[in-house]
C-alpha cells in the first residue's frame, strides 16, 4: 500500500503555462505530409532525396499498410507514424528514383530528370507522372492545383486527371474521378493553375492516383501545389484547429538536429523561388514550404509565443543576428527591409531565442566541445542581441548526458561534466536560460534486459531527473551566477522516451503518455526556474498524427494538451511511503537507483479551491493500493489505462481513453492503480 499525505498548508509557485508548450522541427512529416496542406510528396521534383534503402522501405511499408486498411485486410508489419525520413509524409506508393523517375512519382511513358527553374526539373515525352495522394474529402471534393511549366519542343495541353486506384462499392479502379487541362504554349517558365472537381464518391481514406500526362514532345515541370480547396493559407486546416485546441503557450522550431543545416534565407520570399535542399540531419528533402513568415504566422494563428532555435552548428553569427534582425528590425533596417518587401512590414517581435541544438552530439551538424560551445555561444549572442531592439531571452544548449554518469558505450557525446560550467565561465553574461533535453532512448544499454525492467528503468528516470539531476544542475548554475544577476532558468526543450524497442515505453505510444504525467506533473514544483518544456515533438513523436487521409492526437499530445488545464494551480507537497524497486540498469541518460518509489503523485492546488492529484504508476506488472488521508471529498476520479506497445494508427486512433476509476471514500481515500496506468482525481477539500 502506498499513502500520499498532501501538504495543503504549502502550496507553491503557481504553475507556469509554458510547461506545456510544444516543438516543431523539419523532420519526418512535420512539413510536407502535415502542418503544409500540401497533397503531393517531392512537389519539387528532387532527383537526390537523401535516403537510405531503409528508410525508403519504412514508407513504402506505411503505404502498403494504409493500402491494406482501406481494402479491409488485416495490415501486415506495423505502422510507423513518424518515420525518420524528412519532407516525403508518412507513406509511398512508388520508388522508381533509380531509373531517374523523382522520388513519390511514378512515370507514364519516357520521363527524364532535367534542370528546371529553380533545382531539378523533369521532362515528359508522350507520358507523364503520377502519384498516389488522399483527398480529404470529408471537408471539400475541390483541388487546387497550380503547376510551374515550359515547353521545350511541342507545345500543347498538360492534362491533370484523378483516377479511382483500387475497385471498391463506389467504384472501378481507374474510373475518372476529376479533370482538367492547362495550355503549355511557351518556352519559357509560367505557372498555370487548375481546379479538378470530384463528383464520384471518395473517402479521405481512399487512395487515389493523379496523373500529370501530355502527349507532345518535351514537356518540361519545375515544381507543382496541390492544395485542397479549404487550405488555411497553404496549412492543413485539420492540423490547426486540433493545435489550436491544445492552448498551445509556446512554439520552438525550426529543431531538432535540423536547425543545424538550416539556413534561414532559404525559407522566406516567394514560394515559388525557395530551393529544396537535403535535410541532412534525417535524409530526405526539405522544401522550404514552411518558413519564417508562415512560422510567425501560424503561431499567432494559434495563440503560441514564437520560439527561434538558430543554426549555431554549420551556420555563422552572423547569419543569426540577421534572422534577429529579420523578425526584430524595422522595415529601414537591411533585414526589415527585406520582411516588408516580403509583405510584412511591422516586425514580429521574437524575444525567445535558441543558439544550438545538441551540440554535444557526433549526429549534430558542426558538433563541438564544451569550451568551442561556450565560445560559440557567448559570440552568437553578443551579435544577436545587437541586432535586435528589443530584449531577447536566449538559450543556449545545454547537455543532459553531464548529468549522467560515465559509462562504456557513450562514445559519441561530451560527457565530461565541464559542459555548464564551460557556459558559465565564457558566457554568463549573456545566458538566461539553459536548454536541456531529457530523452531516454529505449533500446540503447538494455541488452539482455527483460522488458518489464526496461520498462521501469524508463520510467524511473523520471524520478533520478527530478529529484537529482535538475536539482543539481540549477545548484551548478546559481554557483556559477554573479550575485545581484538574475537566477538562470532551464527548459526541458524536448522531453519523452525515444528509440525502437517495439514494446517499451516511448513519446509515440499510450506508455509515454503515463510518462507524461509522471513528468511534467514533476516539473509543475519547479515554479520559475522551469521557463519551458515541449515534447518531442509537435508533428513527429508525441504528435498531431497524420497518415492515409486521418488527422488525429496521439496520447502524449492529448495528455499535454489535457495537462494545459493545471497552469495557474499552485504545487502542494506530498509526502509518499510505499514499496520501492531498485534499477541495476539504468537508461543512457540515467544513474543506478537503490529505491524508487512505484508511484509518483503530483497535488496541486486548483484557483477554485479544489486540489488536483494525478498518481502514475511506475509498475511493469502488478497494482498498488492507494491511500489518501485528510479531509477530501471526490468529485471525479477517471483511469488512464496502458499496455506494452499500445499506440494509434490511422485505424485506431484512440487506443487507450480515461475511464472511471473506482475509489473507497472516506477518510483515507482508498484506490488501486494497475501498472502502467494513472489516476487523475479531482478533490473537494472538506472544512
Amino acid at each position: 500500500m502506498t499513502e500520499l499525505r498532501l501538504g495543503l498548508e504549502r502550496p507553491g509557485a503557481p504553475v507556469r503555462a509554458e510547461l506545456f508548450s510544444q516543438f516543431f522541427e523539419h523532420m519526418s512529416y512535420a512539413t510536407i505530409g502535415g502542418l503544409s496542406a500540401e497533397l503531393v510528396v517531392n512537389p519539387t521534383f528532387v532527383q537526390q532525396h537523401h535516403l537510405q534503402r531503409w528508410q525508403i522501405d519504412e514508407l513504402l511499408a506505411n503505404g502498403a499498410w494504409t493500402e491494406a486498411v482501406w481494402r479491409g485486410e488485416e495490415p501486415a508489419g506495423r505502422w510507423m507514424s513518424a518515420p525518420i525520413a524528412s519532407g516525403v509524409s508518412t507513406q509511398l506508393f512508388h520508388d522508381e528514383a533509380a531509373h531517374g523517375v523523382p522520388l513519390a512519382w511514378s512515370a507514364i511513358g519516357t520521363v527524364a530528370p532535367c534542370v528546371g527553374r529553380v533545382g531539378d526539373g523533369v521532362r515528359i515525352r508522350a507520358g507523364g507522372l503520377r502519384q498516389v495522394i488522399f483527398v480529404p474529402t470529408h471537408r471539400t471534393s475541390r483541388l487546387e492545383i497550380a503547376v510551374w511549366a515550359r515547353t521545350v519542343n511541342d507545345a500543347g495541353p498538360l492534362r491533370l486527371e484523378l483516377r479511382r486506384r483500387w475497385s471498391s462499392k463506389a467504384g472501378v479502379a481507374g474510373e475518372l474521378l476529376a479533370e482538367a487541362a492547362v495550355e503549355i504554349m511557351d518556352d519559357r517558365w509560367a505557372e498555370h493553375v487548375a481546379t479538378l472537381d470530384i463528383a464520384a464518391a471518395v473517402a479521405p481514406t481512399e487512395p487515389v492516383e493523379l496523373a500529370l500526362l501530355f502527349d507532345g514532345d518535351g514537356l518540361t515541370l519545375d515544381r507543382i501545389s496541390v492544395l485542397p480547396s479549404d487550405h488555411a493559407d497553404g496549412l492543413d486546416p485539420e492540423v490547426v484547429a486540433i493545435a489550436q485546441g491544445a492552448r498551445i503557450p509556446e512554439l520552438r522550431w525550426p529543431g531538432g538536429n535540423a536547425v543545424s543545416y538550416y539556413h534561414w534565407r532559404d525559407g522566406v520570399g516567394p514560394q515559388s523561388l525557395r530551393p529544396s535542399r537535403p535535410n541532412y540531419a534525417w535524409g530526405g528533402i526539405e522544401t522550404h514550404h514552411i518558413g519564417t513568415d508562415e512560422y510567425v504566422a501560424f503561431c499567432r494563428t494559434i495563440g503560441a509565443r514564437p520560439h527561434i532555435t538558430v543554426n549555431m552548428g554549420t551556420g555563422t553569427a552572423e547569419e543569426a543576428a540577421a534572422w534577429v534582425e529579420y523578425c526584430n528590425g524595422s522595415a529601414e533596417t537591411p533585414m526589415g527591409r527585406l520582411r516588408a518587401a516580403h509583405g510584412h512590414p511591422e516586425p514580429y517581435g521574437v524575444d525567445r531565442w535558441e543558439i544550438g541544438n545538441e551540440t554535444y552530439g557526433s549526429w549534430q551538424g558542426g558538433f563541438v566541445g564544451p569550451e568551442e560551445n561556450g565560445r560559440r555561444f557567448a559570440l552568437f549572442a553578443e551579435a544577436m542581441r545587437a541586432a535586435s531592439p528589443i530584449p531577447l531571452m536566449l538559450h543556449a544548449a545545454g547537455n543532459w548526458f553531464d548529468l549522467a554518469p560515465p559509462r562504456d558505450g557513450l562514445v559519441d557525446v561530451s560527457n565530461d561534466g565541464r559542459w555548464h560550467g564551460e557556459l558559465l565561465r565564457q558566457g554568463v553574461e549573456h545566458l538566461d536560460v539553459v536548454s536541456i533535453h531529457g530523452i531516454p532512448i529505449n533500446d540503447r544499454f538494455f541488452e539482455g534486459v527483460e522488458p518489464d525492467a526496461i520498462h521501469q528503468a524508463l520510467m524511473a528516470w523520471c524520478e533520478t531527473a527530478l529529484e537529482s539531476q535538475l536539482p543539481e544542475l540549477l545548484a551548478e548554475l546559481d554557483a556559477g551566477t554573479p550575485p545581484g544577476r538574475e537566477a538562470i532558468r532551464l527548459s526541458v526543450t524536448e522531453w519523452g522516451p525515444i528509440g525502437a524497442s517495439p514494446g517499451a515505453a516511448s513519446i509515440e505510444n499510450v506508455d509515454g503518455a503515463v510518462w507524461a504525467v509522471a513528468f511534467l506533473g514533476g516539473l509543475t514544483g519547479f515554479g520559475d526556474r522551469i521557463e519551458m518544456a515541449s515534447p518531442n515533438g509537435f508533428l513527429h513523436g508525441g504528435a498531431i498524427k497524420k497518415g492515409g487521409g486521418v488527422v488525429y492526437p496521439d496520447p502524449v499530445f492529448s495528455m499535454v494538451a489535457r495537462m494545459r488545464a493545471l497552469a495557474g494551480a499552485r504545487p502542494l507537497p506530498v509526502e509518499a511511503s510505499g514499496p520501492t524497486f531498485r534499477i541495476d540498469a539504468p537508461a543512457d541518460l540515467g544513474r543506478v537507483e537503490e529505491s524508487v518509489p512505484y508511484l509518483r503523485a503530483t497535488a496541486l492546488l486548483m484557483p477554485s479551491g479544489d486540489v488536483s492529484l494525478l498518481v502514475a504508476s511506475y509498475r511493469a506488472q502488478g497494482e498498488d493500493v492507494v491511500e489518501v488521508p485528510g479531509g477530501f471529498t471526490v468529485r471525479s476520479a477517471e483511469l488512464f489505462a496502458s499496455a506494452p506497445g499500445l499506440r494509434a494508427t490511422p485505424a485506431v486512433t484512440e487506443p487507450a481513453r480515461w475511464e472511471v476509476l473506482a475509489v473507497e471514500e472516506g477518510a483515507p481515500l482508498r484506490f488501486t492503480l494497475p501498472a502502467r496506468a494513472a489516476a487523475w482525481l479531482e478533490l473537494a477539500v472538506e472544512g
